[in-house]
């Protein structure tokens, strides 16, 4: 049975909502102050199994936040949005391959702060995650999974910090957690059974990691001012550590 529920406490709050004709499309939004707008789009040329369930909740002023969940065979779509505070921005969209046995995407993004931004794209065949937590302001980060397993962790907390995740491969895992401003991060990992994890503490670090063989591992820990790190790792089973603690430190590793 389809459900949708709109709640708007200012008559200046856009919310919309339309699920298309599937068993459990459902759609809640919750909408508390001034000039916020919510859509929701969840539709799919052969929705007869369970899916797409969205739930956005929205307490500030211009807060806009935007669902769309497509599928050719839908199982538990999920995506949870929370937006506290003003100016914030999330952008989710969930897409499965048509003839998959199993979908059950979930999307996850908190945002308290100010004029934040998330942007999830998920499209494959199977069990895609992704988290972002987001608190300060003008945060930006971007989840961009394909294929089947894989999962995203993303906590920022600060001012000006950007994160970007790329993973196209197989129950690979990124996890990235900044602390500060201006700090920014960028995983790209395509392949199999590979792991990221970035820790940015402080003004200005740069980390990047690029994973395109199997069973990668790269850990980078910055903590400090203007502080860079490169991994790039192409080969079976390569593994990486990278720690910084100081001002202008440049790390560069390079395995293929």
């Amino acid at each position: 049975m389809k459900k949708t529920a709109i709640f708007a406490a200012s008559a200046l709050a856009l919310a919309i909502s339309a699920a298309a004709q599937a068993d459990k499309n459902n759609s809640e939004v919750t909408q508390t102050g001034v000039s916020n707008y919510s859509f929701v789009d969840q539709n799919g040329p052969s929705n007869e199994a369970e899916g797409s369930i969205s739930d956005i909740e929205q307490t500030g002023t211009g807060n806009i936040a935007r669902v769309t969940q497509n599928t050719m065979a839908p199982r538990t779509h999920e995506s949870t949005v929370e937006q506290i505070g003003a100016g914030n921005i999330t952008d989710v969209y969930q897409n499965g391959e048509e003839d998959s046995a199993q979908t059950g995407f979930t999307s996850e993004v908190t945002q308290s702060g100010t004029y934040n931004r998330a942007t999830v794209n998920q499209s494959g065949e199977h069990s895609l995650r992704s988290s972002i937590v987001q608190a300060g302001s003008q945060n930006n980060a971007l989840v961009n999974q394909t294929t089947s397993s894989n999962g995203s962790k993303i906590n920022q907390d600060g001012f000006g910090n950007s994160s970007d995740v790329y993973q196209g491969g197989i129950a690979e895992r990124s996890i990235i957690n900044q602390t500060g401003q201006f700090n920014a991060a960028d995983v790209y990992q395509e392949g199999g059974f590979s792991k990221s994890e970035i820790d940015q503490y402080g003004s200005s670090n740069y980390a990047n990691v690029s994973q395109v063989a199997d069973t990668a591992r790269s850990t980078i820990d910055q903590t400090g001012l203007g502080n860079a790190a490169y991994i790039d790792q192409g080969q079976f089973n390569n593994i990486s550590t990278v720690t910084q603690n100081g001002i202008s430190n440049l790390a560069d590793v390079s395995q293929h």
